[in-house]
C-alpha cells in the first residue's frame, strides 16, 4: 500500500473516530454535518486541545522572541489516534501581545545513524503533500509543515492538518531508516 493511500485511510478513520473526542475535549465534531468552528489565529491552548483530541503529550512554553512554543513529545497512550512518534515543536509566528497567531510551523529533527542521500530526501518530497523534508545546516533532516490561519481556516482542518503531519514523520523516518 502507498504512503498517500494510507494516509488517506488513516486520515478517513481518524476524522470518524475523532467525533466523539472532539464533543468531549469542547470542540467541534468532524464530518460533513458538523460544526466547524472557523480559527483567525492560532494559540498555544486551542493547538493544545487539538493535540490533546489527538492523544498527543505536551508541553507549552515560549520562544526565543517570546512567542508561544509547544513541544509534543509523543502519544499519551495506546489509546491515541495517531502513531507513537519521537516528537515535533509547534513555533508560532506573527503573534500579537496576548499570543495570537497568522501561523504556525510543525518541525521535527532527525539524527540518522547513516547519511541520507538527497536523492532519497527528494523523493520523499515528490511523493507526499503539504509538508517539506530538507537537510539542516547541522547535516540533520528536518521535516516540517507550515499552516496559516490568515483569512481563516477550520478547526477540523486544522486538526487533520496536524494528523498528517503526524503520519508523515513516521514515514519519513521509514524512509531515511531512522528508528
Amino acid at each position: 500500500m502507498t504512503h498517500i493511500k494510507a494516509l488517506a485511510i488513516a486520515v478517513a478513520a481518524l476524522t470518524s473516530l475523532a467525533g466523539p473526542a472532539f464533543a468531549q475535549a469542547g470542540l467541534p465534531e468532524t464530518g460533513p454535518d458538523a460544526q466547524n468552528e472557523r480559527i483567525d489565529r492560532f494559540t498555544a491552548d486551542l493547538v493544545g486541545d487539538l493535540l490533546d483530541t489527538l492523544g498527543l503529550r505536551y508541553s507549552v512554553g515560549q520562544g526565543q522572541y517570546g512567542e508561544p512554543a509547544i513541544t509534543v513529545d509523543g502519544a499519551q497512550d495506546v489509546e491515541a489516534t495517531v502513531p507513537n512518534i519521537d516528537g515535533f515543536e509547534v513555533q508560532f509566528f506573527g503573534c500579537d501581545a496576548d499570543g495570537r497567531c497568522d501561523e504556525m510551523s510543525l518541525v521535527s529533527r532527525y539524527q540518522p545513524e547513516r547519511p541520507t542521500s538527497l536523492t532519497t530526501v527528494n523523493r520523499f518530497n515528490q511523493g507526499t503533500r503539504f509538508r517539506t523534508a530538507f537537510t539542516g545546516t547541522e547535516g540533520d533532516l528536518i521535516l516540517s509543515m507550515d499552516l496559516s490561519a490568515v483569512g481563516g481556516i477550520g478547526s477540523q482542518a486544522t486538526m487533520i492538518m496536524i494528523a498528517i503531519y503526524v503520519y508523515n514523520m513516521e514515514s519519513f523516518a521509514q524512509a531515511i531508516g531512522y528508528s
